[in-house]
This record gives structure tokens, sequence and C-alpha cells, in this order.
């Protein structure tokens, strides 16, 4: 999806011809997309077709390569309007390749608002919905306010860091290491945890499409979930309802989830076989997934739309539908002591993590994302879009949920902690009047898929987790006890299918991106083969994801669900990405080069700026190493920790589960530091003409040499003033060398004497005759310096290529 495609390759710039009506100019440049020791891969936009040749110009012929008078004097023009210039022009990357010259393309969006699309897709999924949704009823209104404020502070501002540095390089997670090879490893180490995040998060989608099923039933059926089903809790269920008590439905909606759709057997713990109906369910995703991105983004940018549309219109729908039967449950999310609860510090760090988790987690993708935009796109709209957009999409879920819990407090039921193990445990209803004062007090700790409700009363093997209490226990048991005739079966048809189109779109959302940075590894030959690589990545991933499909499936999701989870990891990579961005690498890709992608106005950026630097340079690193170790010492992992071995009754985890969890969660930090020092291996080696301090700055913050070394005086001042200073690939060398141009030769002075006393003289013929003329081209015989640039031979007497030769100077 949206990958660099290899066109052509050259080498030397004579060989590159514009067209005649191209837009395409040489009078600004874009920082190189992709570049790497061997080759630099370069990107352009074209508003018509999409895809734009890039030349790469051999070192040979950069010292000698001028300007046009024409492009000079449309630069000096256009400059002064930057809406017109962008309208009009369009930027090309020029940049010397180190062993060889490669002109590639970058593929665009086919829509302008696609990308946004896709940012909302990757950021907002069923998990998302599941956890805020509970998290805001378990502590009402407050945690909707501190997530906002923890969202302006960490979130956001990262998010837009993402997006305009993806925008501003063009290059996704792995391949825009090209501006600090020693940190390539960060870009492994997010793949790595993409990758598993795409494996096993996509099982339970798998799952839903049995609720689905099971919902297309006429008003003269009961659900399924509305009698005892399978055998894991049967028998509890069977006692609840012989004693017509109130906590039956609770019994036997945990009996069809863990008996009918995941076929457990309470006797047996040990693998078994894969459950057929959830292995072709999970065959079904990968499908999907595989259609969609078989073409890459030009086919992702067009349905993005409907995996957006269709969801969020089925959830304003069904929330509306619902509100209006039991609206009054809203209220129940403003009946809150809110002093308690604000100056709480336990709702604060859950907060925190649900900010990791929506924002940072998934943020990185949208880097990938905007990679594809042109360059004149509006940063500003897209976060602001995306922001208002998930924001809106968890609120809204958040209300719906609190409608159905409406139905059954109206019951007389009580949401209690559940825990997937043991039959006995599974049960998340009982009645009021059973309920005991202790079991009220609930501390939550929310991973990506899951979370787990801790109580004071708990059998201590219980971990109290459970994969999307939302789907799999609050809304079916709100159908159960209203019934069909009440709510139609249409409503339950849409709500999962909604659950499904949510998840379906973060899974394709997800696997762009690890699709999109495997062939950025190397474009010039996975390129050709990219559908054959999406069919290797979604029948791996269906593979790795039959074991959760068998009847320890949940163990599997739970143990994966903790390390990837645990979020100490995350802060401590995106803290390491972002000391290497702004500080170790700086210019160009510092916040005052960045701030014109957010913003193209002076007066703007005047006021974004410090907001900007003070946010990225400050805020994000501090609170992401505060929070590093947050998540650590008070993420309530007892799970994975202690160390030591203990007895099997004191601690839940085997020994050697608890060092497996240890090396799959520092394995994305290993590879960081792996990378920097096989990197070093590369680059300071002693080399002939190279100086330790050189090697260095190769390996750390390398020189991108690009064509505006060519340019003069005066266009480097006029192109600096231009109002897309961020875009314009002005920057990449700190300290420019002088311009100096060479004195021309006995023979080409000469020959420009004799030119000079030519053109005199048919100036004189032509005012004596008055007659016009055809212009005096002279042969290329002649020993005159030509240089050649665009395809068109220059003369520096000419006042343009192809016009009339203008009047001598003497």
């Amino acid at each position: 999806m949206g990958n660099p495609t290899e066109l052509e390759q050259t080498s030397h710039a004579e060989q590159y011809q514009t067209s005649p009506g191209s837009e395409t100019t040489l009078c600004g440049f874009l920082p190189p997309p992709y570049s790497n020791s061997q080759d630099n891969l370069h990107e352009s936009s074209s508003s018509s077709t999409n895809e734009t040749l890039v030349p790469s110009i051999s070192s040979n012929n950069l010292n000698s390569m001028t300007l046009s008078p024409s492009c000079s004097q449309t630069e000096n023009t256009d400059m002064n309007d930057a809406a017109e210039q962008q309208n009009r022009h369009e930027s090309v990357s020029v940049s010397v390749g180190v062993n060889e010259e490669v002109i590639t393309s970058r593929i665009l969006w086919p829509h302008s608002t696609s990308c946004t699309f896709a940012c909302i897709s990757s950021i907002v999924g069923i998990y998302s919905i599941n956890r805020f949704s509970l998290l805001v009823y378990l502590y009402k209104a407050c945690f909707i306010v501190e997530f906002l404020i923890l969202s302006m502070v960490l979130g956001v501002p990262f998010l837009c860091l993402q997006m305009t540095l993806g925008q501003y390089i063009g290059s996704g997670l792995v391949d825009m290491w090209y501006i600090s090879p020693a940190f390539k490893g960060i870009g492994f180490a997010l793949l790595y945890a993409y990758i598993v995040l795409g494996v096993y998060t996509a099982v339970p989608v798998a799952w839903l499409f049995v609720y689905f099923k099971d919902s297309l039933i006429t008003s003269n059926q009961k659900y399924l979930w509305e009698t005892c089903q399978g055998n894991f809790s049967r028998n509890y269920c069977v006692e609840s309802q012989n004693q017509s008590s109130l906590d039956f439905v609770g019994w036997s909606v945990s009996s069809y989830f863990h008996g009918n759709v995941l076929y457990r057997n309470a006797n047996n713990n040990q693998m078994g076989y894969i459950r057929f109906e959830i292995a072709f369910n999970l065959a079904v995703v990968w499908v999907i997934v595989f259609l969609v991105l078989s073409r890459g983004n030009q086919l992702y940018g067009k349905l993005v739309y409907a995996l957006v549309a269709i969801p969020v219109s089925l959830l304003l729908l069904v929330t509306v539908r619902v509100m209006e039967q039991w609206g009054s449950g809203m209220s129940t999310l403003f009946d809150t002591p809110w002093k308690s609860t604000l100056t709480d510090s336990t709702s604060w760090l859950l907060a925190a993590r649900e900010v990791f988790l929506t924002w940072v987690l998934y943020g990185a993708l949208c880097q990938q994302m905007c990679s594809h935009n042109k360059i004149s796109s509006s940063i500003t709209k897209n976060v602001l879009a995306v922001a208002v957009g998930t924001v809106f999409i968890l609120i809204l879920a958040s209300l719906l949920f609190a409608s159905s819990m409406s139905v059954i407090t109206n019951k007389d039921m009580t949401l209690i902690p559940s825990s997937f193990e043991k039959p006995e445990s599974v049960t998340f209803l009982l009645p009021t009047s059973k309920l005991q004062s202790t079991l009220t007090n609930v501390t939550p700790i929310n991973f990506v898929i899951g979370e787990c409700l801790f109580s004071s009363v708990k059998d201590p093997p219980s971990s109290g987790y459970q994969v999307l209490r939302f789907a799999t226990e609050i809304f079916p048991a709100t159908l159960a006890l209203s019934g069909v005739t009440t709510v139609s079966s249409f409503w339950s048809i849409s709500f999962f299918l909604m659950m499904i189109t949510f998840g379906l779109a973060q899974q394709v959302a997800l696997w762009s991106v690890v699709i999109d940075s495997v062939i950025a590894l190397k474009p010039k030959i996975l390129k050709a083969w990219q559908t054959f690589i999406t069919v290797i990545c979604c029948f791996t991933a269906f593979l790795l994801g039959l074991p959760m499909t068998t009847n320890i499936g949940l163990f599997i999701l739970f143990f994966l669900d903790v390390c990837i989870g645990s979020l100490w990891w995350v802060g401590s990579v995106f803290l390491i990405s972002i000391i290497v961005i702004l500080f170790i690498r700086g210019r160009p890709y510092g916040t005052d080069q960045l701030v014109y992608i957010v913003s193209q106005r002076q007066a703007r950026r005047v006021l974004v700026l410090p907001i900007l630097t003070f946010q990225w340079n400050v805020v994000l690193p501090v609170s992401y190493l505060i929070l590093s170790i947050a998540f650590v010492r008070y993420g309530n992992v007892e799970s994975t920790y202690p160390w030591q071995n203990v007895d099997a009754n004191d601690t839940y985890w085997p020994l050697w589960l608890k060092k497996l969890a240890v090396i799959i969660q520092t394995l994305p930090l290993l590879i960081v530091f792996g990378g920097c020092i096989f990197q070093a291996f590369q680059y300071l080696k002693p080399l002939p003409g190279q100086t330790l301090h050189e090697r260095i700055q190769q390996w750390c913050c390398p020189v991108i040499v690009t064509a505006n070394m060519a340019l003069t005086s005066s266009q480097n001042n006029a192109v600096s003033s231009s109002p897309i200073r961020g875009a314009v690939n002005t920057t990449f060398e700190d300290d420019p060398p002088p311009k100096y141009t060479p004195p021309p030769s006995y023979s080409s002075a000469t020959a420009r004497v004799i030119i000079k006393k030519l053109v005199r003289s048919r100036s004189l013929n032509e005012g004596k005759n008055r007659k016009s003329a055809r212009p005096l081209f002279f042969s290329p015989v002649l020993p005159v310096t030509l240089e050649t640039i665009c395809g068109e031979t220059l003369r520096s007497d000419f006042s343009s290529p192809g016009s009339s030769l203008s009047s001598p100077t003497n």
C-alpha cells in the first residue's frame, strides 16, 4: 500500500527530459523520502497522475548544474504568492546517491481525505471502544475529563508529531531512518510489535461472526444466549434457572460464550482440537484483509470510506435507539463525587494508559498513512479531524454502554468482576440483594484487547480478565433481558456488524503499514511482488492465530495481552524515537522545520512554534519517561511478577512463562540497541580519507546532499522565504560552501567575443532594413561552455531558451 515503485535507473541528468506543458519544476526540493547506505529513493507528487518521475543526479554533474533563467524568473515571481505556487507547481526531490541512482515514484492517496479516514480506522477499533466505555461506566464522566486533558497534553501532540513527520519525510516506520542510520532498529522494533498485535488481535473479531450469525432470528424465537448452552458452566446455569434466580442471564450469556463460541470444556484445560467455526471465521478475516490490500492504497484509499462510515453510522443508529428506550442510564454518568474521583491517582493512571493505548500505540501507524499525502496537504485539518472523530466515537460508545447497563440495573442486577478460568468465576451479574459491599470496590487494569477487574474478594488463581466485555457480556445480556419483542433483532445485527467492521478496519490499517514497511526494505525487488507478499503475510498471520482458536486460546490471548499491554516498553521506544529525531538528528527535522508543514501562515507559525517546541521537546520526553516507570511500578501486573520461583498456588504464571514474558517485552529495546551496534560496525570501520568525526556523523546524522548546492545566493534567499520552507530542502547543509564560479577558458572567452560582434552587426543590419529576421542559432561545435538541464541547452547570454538573443552589453 503506497510503497515507492522503481520506474527507471539513470546515471546522468541529461537523460531526464521534461515534456512540454509539464508542471514539474526544479525550483524547489523536498526532503528525500527514502535513503540508505547503498542508494537514495526519491519521490514526488503530481496532481494529475499521482506519479511523477524524479531524477537522481550524479555527483559529477551536480556541481555544474544551474537553473535556467525561466525557472529562476518563475521562482522569483511565484514565491511571493504561496497559494498560487502550490496550485501551479509541484516540488521535486533531487538527491545524490552514494553508489547508484534510482528513480522512484511515491503512490499517493486517490483522494485528499483518504488519509484522514485511514488514520481514524487505525486508532479507533473494537478494543478502544470496549475499554473506554467500561472505564467511563466505572469512573463516570470524570474519566472523560481526565482522558481529554491527558490527550491534549500527551496524546494529540504525539499524533501531530507523527503525522507531520510522515508527510514531511515521505517515509514510514522503517525507511525513514536514513536520517539517522544508527537508530534503524527503532523501525524494526515497532514493526515487530505491530506484527504481534496484528496476529492476536484478529482472533476476537472471528468470535463476533458467531454472534452476528445467531442474531439472525425472528420475533418468535429467542437468542441462543438466553438459554444454557455448551458444557462450560451449564450446571450453574441450570441450577440458577431452577431457582428462578435473577442471575440466570449472567450464567446463560457466559455459558454461550465459553461453551458455544469457544467450545471450552470445564474438565479439560489442555490443548485441544481447533474450533472449526472460529478457524473458518478467522480465515474470512484474513481473506478480507488481503482483498482490500491486494492493490495497494489505490484500492484501500477508496474502500477506507466504507470501512469507517459504515460502523460509525451503525453505532450512531444503535445508540440513538437504545437511548430512546433507556436514555435515563446516561444520568448515572454524572452522578458521582467529582472531587474524590479527580483526586484519585488510580483513575489518572488508567486514563494515562488509555491515552497510550489509543494515541501512542496505534498513533505511529498514522505516520505511514501521512507519508502518502501531497506535500501541500493540510496536516492541521487532518489532525483535528482524526482527534475530533476519535473522541466523538468513544463518547458515543460510552453513552451506548451506560444505556445498556440501565436495562441491567432496572432488573435489580449489578455488574461484578468475572474471570475466564473456571466455570464458577465466569458470571458477571449478581442480584443486588446478594451483593456484598466488598465486591463494589473494583480496580481495573486496561490492556490492549481486554481488561482485568480486581476486587478485594477474589480467588487467588483468578485473573479477572475478559476480552470484549461490552460485546460478549453487557450487550447480549441487555438483549436477553429486554427480549426480541422489545428490541428487534435488527439492532442486534447492526451492533455486531458495527463491531466486526471496526475490527476489520483496524486490522486492514495495521497490516497495510506492516506490508508497506516490509516492501520498503527492498523496494526495487519487493514492489513487483506486493500481491505475493500480501498473501504470505496474511497466510502466516492466519497460521499463527490458529492455536488461539482452541479451547486454551483465551490463555494465550491473556498472556500476549499482558506482554504487549504492559506499555512500559511502548513509552521507552517512543521516548528514544523523539530524542533521536528532535535532538540527535535535529535539523532539518527539528521543530522549526516541521512547523512549516503544520502551518503555512507566518502569523500562525509565530504562535504555533513555541507551543509545539515546548510540547515535543519537553513535555513528551519527560512525560513518557515518568509514565514508563509508573506503568512498571503501579501497573498491577503481579500476574507477571515477582520473578522468584514460588509455590504454584501463590502465583498465576509458572516461572518459564514469566521469563518468556520478559523476553517478549524487552525484545523491542534489544532490537533498538542491537541495530545501533550493527550499524556502528558498518559506519565506524576505518576508511581511507575519512576521519573518525566524519564516520560518526554519517552514523548518527548524515548530511543529505541535494541540488540546492547549485542555487545562487539570490535563489536561495527566495526559496528560504517560501511559506512551505519545511518542505523545501534548503537546510540539509547547515554551512553551505561558498559559491565559486571558475573563470572561462581562453577558447570560451574568445568565442564569446566573436559571438557578441556577430550579434552587434546583425542588430545594426536589422535597424537599417527594419525587417524581422529569424533568430540566429549557433552551431554547437563552437568552443562555448554549455550547461544542460531539464533537456534544454542554455546560454548565460540568452534571456530564455529558444528566444531571441538579448541585446549585447558593453
